[in-house]
């Protein structure tokens, strides 16, 4: 070949010289820059659809929010908690019948006998069987039951967070508590299609292993359309917290929280 047609033909022509090049791979080879600009175009393409769709999306459909109160809801007046008592309250006195005795006189010896008194005799002891310091009657045959352990009274108050010693907590505090929320609310289609806001705040009771219950409605949204079922339905899906404390004991506690449903 010659020297110039070497310099003015492509590597491909070089390498396939005096080759088979309706084969196939001069073919490829050749074309191998168009589709390498052409998978170059097609990427930058698809990236470029990708980075707008959600603009073109929240043009379409508006978003929504549900907003929660930063601070947490406190029902009831401050007011001196209960005094301590640590000691538990004795138990009951329990008065068991007396049992039927004879007195055992022993014998002694005295110079001057001033009062001589009955001496029981053997068949008199076999009968009444109890030996006391003195002659009696009473009750026969008596099984004296032992005295069981009187269990302290438990307590089932149910108690306002201003009077406790030591308030219930959510895991991971009250920050934890709102994420919670937020994550698993869901606005009610039918209160959006009908533009429905409002704040819902929700009472519950807080028991003493620290699961929540007795959820209800404290002050809800009228015409609702689902809102206050919807923050109640949450609020019993709480994990447990750690329980209230009185007395270094756990006990029941009263709980408010606010949610606030918002269209944005």
């Amino acid at each position: 070949m010659a020297q110039e047609s070497i310099y003015n033909g492509t590597i491909e022509d070089i390498i396939f010289e005096n080759r088979n090049k309706s084969y196939g791979a001069y073919d490829i080879r050749m074309k191998y820059l168009r589709y390498v600009w052409m998978g170059f175009l097609f990427a930058v393409g698809f990236a470029i659809i990708f980075a707008v769709t959600p603009y073109i999306l929240s043009l379409i459909h508006p978003s929504k929010e549900v907003k929660l109160d930063e601070s947490m809801a406190v029902s009831g007046t401050l007011t001196e908690p209960p005094p301590t008592n640590k000691e538990l309250p004795p138990p009951p006195e329990v008065k068991l019948p007396e049992p039927e005795q004879i007195k055992f006189v022993p014998p002694k010896i005295v110079e001057v006998v001033h009062k001589e008194e009955k001496i029981a005799t053997v068949e008199e002891v076999k009968e009444k069987a109890n030996i006391g310091s003195e002659t009696k009657e009473g009750t026969k045959d008596i099984i004296a039951e032992p005295i069981k352990d009187v269990a302290p009274a438990e307590d089932n108050t149910v108690y306002d967070l201003v009077s406790i010693e030591k308030m219930p907590a959510f895991p991971g505090g009250d920050d934890a508590l709102l994420a919670y929320i937020s994550n698993h609310i869901q606005y009610p289609q039918q209160a959006l299609d009908n533009n429905i806001q409002g704040k819902v705040i929700v009472a519950f009771v807080i028991g003493k292993d620290g699961h929540v219950s007795d959820v209800s409605v404290k002050k809800g949204i009228k015409n609702d359309l689902g809102l206050n079922a919807e923050a109640m339905r949450v609020v019993k899906t709480l994990p447990a917290f750690a329980p209230g404390m009185q007395n270094g004991k756990p006990v029941r506690v009263t709980y408010t929280v606010p949610i606030t449903f918002r269209i944005k």
